[in-house]
C-alpha cells in the first residue's frame, strides 16, 4: 500500500545561501509544502535571431577543433562562437 505524504505545517525556511537551500531540497520535496507554492504563467521571449557563418577548415584543423571541443564537453560550433566573441571583446577593449 502506498504511503501518502504528510503535509507539514511548517513554512519553507529562509536560507543563508544556495548551499543551504540545496542541502534542504536534497532531503525535502516541494510536495511537502503545498501551501508555499503557487502556479504561475510563464512566457519566454522569442529566441534572438542568429546569423550563420560558414568557415572552411582543413581536415586537420577540423580534427583539432573537434578534439578541443570534446575535451571541454561542448560542440565545435559553440567553441568557435566562444572564441570569436572572446576575441571581439578583446578588440573592443584595446581600441
Amino acid at each position: 500500500m502506498a504511503r501518502l505524504r504528510q503535509q507539514k505545517s511548517a513554512s519553507v525556511p529562509r536560507f543563508a545561501d544556495e548551499a543551504a537551500a540545496a542541502a534542504f531540497w536534497d532531503k525535502q520535496s516541494p510536495l511537502d509544502y503545498p501551501d508555499e507554492f503557487q502556479e504561475v504563467q510563464v512566457s519566454f521571449p522569442r529566441r534572438l535571431i542568429k546569423r550563420a557563418l560558414t568557415v572552411d577548415l582543413s581536415e586537420e584543423a577540423m580534427g583539432q577543433l573537434t578534439r578541443v571541443a570534446s575535451e571541454k564537453g561542448i560542440d565545435p560550433s559553440t567553441l568557435v562562437g566562444m572564441w570569436i566573441l572572446d576575441r571581439l571583446r578583446g578588440q573592443a577593449t584595446s581600441t
